[in-house]
C-alpha cells in the first residue's frame, strides 16, 4: 500500500492500467500516529491470530502432536532431557549411588506389587499401588544434580544395578521366588533403559519463569511445563516465549491428555512403546508465603493429584513385561512435612529416597584437582576447610569457586581467612542465624519438624530453617519426615561467631565457641602442649554449661555421653579462676591469681597455670543434687 502522493507518480509511468490491477490510494498518515497506528494493527492481527489458532481443537494426542511437532524450537532429540543444575565446575557425581538404587528399588516394588495383583485378575485402583516418590533436601543440598543424573538413565547404572541384585550363588539357582524376582528387576530395568525422562522446575531462578496466567493454575502450570521441556529445544524456544505463543492454545489441556500426547509422539518416533520418567524439582515452590498452611497443604494435594492421574490411567494392562507402567515420577522439596501430611489427606504412601550429605573422603575427591599439586601441609589446610563444608554441596561447590579464581586463595592464605572469605561469599544464606538457632544445633537433641523458634523477632518452624538452607538436614530415613536433630555447618558457626550481636548466653556461647574454633590451630600443627587440649576442655565444658538451664539435674555421666548411673548434680554457670603459677593446687584456701580467697567453689573451674601440673588439667566442684 502506497501513500497517496506516491502513487501519482507511480501512475505516471503506466499509459492503461491492465484491468485485474486494482489499486488503494491512502492518504498520507500523520507522522506522530503512524507508529500508534502501526502498533494498533500488530495487536489487532496477533490477536486475530490467536483467535485462529485457537478454533485448532488440540483435545487429543494425535492433534496435540501434529501441532506441536510443526513449531519452530522443536528438538532434534526427545532423549535428551533439559537440564536442572547448573553444576557450573563439572564436579562428577559422589555418594549418590545408594539414592538411585533405592528409587529403583522403589519402582520395582511397585511393578511387582500391581504385576501380581493383574495375574490374580484383581483391581489395582486401590492408592496402595500407587506410591509417590520424593525426596527432600535443603537448598544447595544435590536435589537438581541428582534429577539430571537420575534422567540420564545411563548404562552404567542400570547395569551396575543388576548386578548389585544379582548373586547367582548355588542356593538361588534353585530358589523359584529368586528367579522371579530377577525377572521382575529386568524387565524393569528394560523398561528403565527404554524410558523417556522429562525434567521440570517450580523454581523461580530457572529458566521457569513465574507466569501468571499460566501459574495460577496449577494443572495449567504442569501441562505446559511438561510439554515445554519433552517437545522444545530451551535455547531456541525460551519458557517465557513459549508461555506466551501458546498459552490461549494449551490453557485447558488435560494432564492426562498431554501425557498421552508425548507417549503417542515417543511410539509414533522410535515404533514401539515407551515409557515417560518425569523429574519434578522444587515442588514446594508452588506454594505461596501469603497463603494459610492448610490452603498450601490444598495445594500440594492437588498438584499430587494431578500427577497420580497419569500415574495410573496411562498402566498398559496387556503389556506383561516392565513397560505396563508407562508412567513414573518422582519429585523434590525443601519442607518433608507438606509431602508427608498427603498421606493422611489423599491416603497415598511416600516413598522417601534418601539424599544424604557427602562424606569427607567423596568431598575431597572433588578438589583433587587443587590439592593433587600442593605439598601436604598446604593439602591439609585445604582438607580441613573442605570438612568444615560438612558434605553440603552448594557450600562445597562455593569454596571450589574460592580456590578456582585465585592462586594467592590456594596457595597462601591460612585457614582462618579461608574460612573468613568462604563465610562472607555465601552471608546472604544466613540472615536467620541466631543464637536460637545455634543452641538446638549445639544440644543435638532431636526436635520435631513443626518445632518454632524465636528468630530475630519471628516465630520459624524447624522445617522453614531447613527449606531455607539454615540448618542442612534432609530426609535420609522414614523418622526424619516428622522429626530430626537440627545440624549447622562449621561455616555458619563461623558466621554466627563472627558477627552475633546479641548480649547475655548469646554473647557468652559465641565468644567461647570462637575460642573453640581457633584453638583447633595448635592441633593442626601437631603441637604436643597439652595446654592446647586443656583450653579445648576448659571451653568446653562452659559451653556446655551455658546452654543448658542453670540448676538443671542432670546424671554427670551424662554430660559426658557416658552412658551410666552416676552422681546427680544440678547445673551451673561457671567462671574460670587460674591458679598460682608456684602451686600445683592448694591445700587450704583457694586464691585466685590477685590472691583473692574464692567460695562458692561450684561457681568456678580452677585451672593451674603450673607446667608440671601431675596430669590434671582443671577441677570442677559441682553442687550434688539433695546436698
Amino acid at each position: 500500500m502506497l501513500p497517496g502522493d506516491e502513487i501519482s507518480k507511480y501512475l505516471k509511468n503506466f499509459d492503461k492500467l491492465p484491468s485485474l490491477i486494482h489499486i488503494i490510494v491512502q492518504p498520507p498518515q500523520p507522522a506522530t500516529t503512524e507508529k500508534r497506528k502501526i502498533e494498533g494493527l500488530d495487536e489487532e492481527n496477533e490477536s486475530q491470530n490467536r483467535k485462529k489458532e485457537k478454533l485448532i481443537e488440540l483435545n487429543t494426542p494425535e492433534s496435540i502432536v501434529e501441532f506441536l511437532a510443526r513449531q519452530e524450537g522443536v528438538k532434534d532429540d526427545f532423549t535428551k532431557p533439559h537440564k536442572l543444575c547448573g553444576n557450573e565446575f563439572n564436579f562428577q557425581r559422589k555418594g549418590r549411588d545408594e539414592t538411585l538404587h533405592q528409587i529403583y528399588d522403589f519402582i520395582i516394588e511397585r511393578y511387582i506389587k500391581i504385576k501380581k495383583t493383574l495375574e490374580e485378575k484383581k483391581s489395582v485402583g486401590d492408592k496402595s499401588f500407587h506410591p509417590v516418590l520424593a525426596l527432600q533436601a535443603t537448598p544447595g543440598g544435590g536435589k537438581s544434580f541428582l534429577l539430571d543424573e537420575l534422567a540420564n538413565l545411563k548404562e552404567n547404572d542400570l547395569n551396575n544395578y543388576l548386578k548389585s541384585k544379582e548373586q547367582p550363588n548355588r542356593k538361588c539357582l534353585e530358589n523359584v521366588e529368586y528367579h522371579s524376582y530377577i525377572k521382575a528387576v529386568n524387565n524393569v530395568i528394560d523398561m528403565l533403559r527404554n524410558s523417556i525422562a522429562i525434567c521440570i522446575t517450580y523454581n523461580g531462578h530457572s529458566t521457569y519463569k513465574f507466569d501468571r496466567f499460566v501459574d495460577e493454575n496449577l494443572e495449567r502450570g504442569l501441562v505446559m511445563r511438561i510439554l515445554w521441556s519433552y517437545f522444545f529445544d530451551d535455547k531456541e524456544l525460551r519458557w517465557g516465549d513459549f508461555c506466551k505463543k501458546f498459552r490461549t492454545q494449551l490453557e485447558s489441556l488435560e494432564i492426562n491428555t498431554a501425557v498421552k500426547s508425548i507417549l503417542h509422539h515417543i511410539e509414533c518416533l522410535y515404533g514401539s512403546k515407551r515409557s515417560v520418567f518425569l523429574c519434578v524439582d522444587e515442588s514446594l515452590k508452588i506454594l505461596s508465603r501469603d497463603n494459610s498452611n492448610q490452603k498450601n497443604q490444598d495445594q500440594i494435594n492437588n498438584f499430587l493429584i494431578n500427577l497420580y492421574n497419569p500415574y495410573q490411567e496411562t498402566l498398559d494392562y496387556k503389556e506383561k513385561k516392565g513397560s505396563l507402567i508407562r508412567f513414573n515420577f518422582i519429585i523434590t522439596t525443601l519442607d518433608a512435612v507438606y509431602v508427608r501430611e498427603t498421606r493422611t489427606h489423599l491416603g497415598r504412601d511416600i516413598n522417601w529416597a534418601p539424599l544424604r550429605r557427602l562424606d569427607i573422603s567423596e568431598s575431597m575427591e572433588l578438589f583433587d584437582k587443587f590439592t593433587e599439586e600442593l605439598d601436604s601441609n598446604r593439602a591439609y589446610i585445604i582438607n580441613r576447610c573442605i570438612s568444615d563444608c560438612n558434605g553440603h554441596p552448594r557450600t562445597l561447590e562455593k569454596f571450589y569457586k574460592l580456590l578456582n579464581g585465585s592462586n594467592t586463595t590456594l596457595k597462601t592464605n591460612n585457614f582462618a581467612t579461608l574460612i573468613e572469605e568462604l563465610t562472607k561469599s555465601i552471608d546472604t544464606w544466613f540472615s536467620n542465624i541466631s543464637f536460637s538457632v545455634v543452641k538446638l544445633a549445639l544440644l543435638g537433641k532431636e526436635v520435631n519438624l513443626e518445632r518454632t523458634l524465636k528468630v530475630k523477632g519471628k516465630d520459624l518452624s524447624i522445617k522453614d530453617l531447613i527449606s531455607t538452607g539454615i540448618y542442612i538436614n534432609s530426609v535420609t530415613e522414614q523418622s526424619n519426615v516428622t522429626s530430626v536433630i537440627p545440624t549447622l555447618t562449621l561455616v555458619s558457626l563461623y558466621y554466627f561467631c563472627m558477627t552475633n550481636s546479641e548480649d547475655g548466653n548469646a554473647k557468652t556461647v559465641a565468644k567461647t565457641l570462637k575460642n573453640i574454633l581457633l584453638l583447633e590451630d595448635y592441633f593442626d600443627f601437631r603441637s604436643n602442649d597439652g595446654k592446647a587440649f586443656e583450653s579445648f576442655h576448659m571451653n568446653w565444658e562452659l559451653l556446655y554449661r551455658t546452654l543448658h538451664n542453670d540448676g538443671m539435674e542432670i546424671n554427670l555421666p551424662e554430660i559426658y555421653g557416658l552412658d551410666q548411673e552416676g552422681v546427680k548434680i544440678k547445673i551451673q554457670r561457671k567462671e574460670i579462676v587460674k591458679l598460682p603459677r608456684d602451686r600445683e593446687f592448694p591445700n587450704n584456701e583457694i586464691c585466685d591469681e590477685k590472691n583473692n580467697i574464692i567460695k562458692d567453689l561450684e561457681k568456678y573451674i580452677f585451672v593451674p597455670m603450673k607446667s608440671n601440673n601431675s596430669g590434671f588439667e582443671m577441677v570442677i566442684f559441682e553442687k550434688k543434687v539433695g546436698g
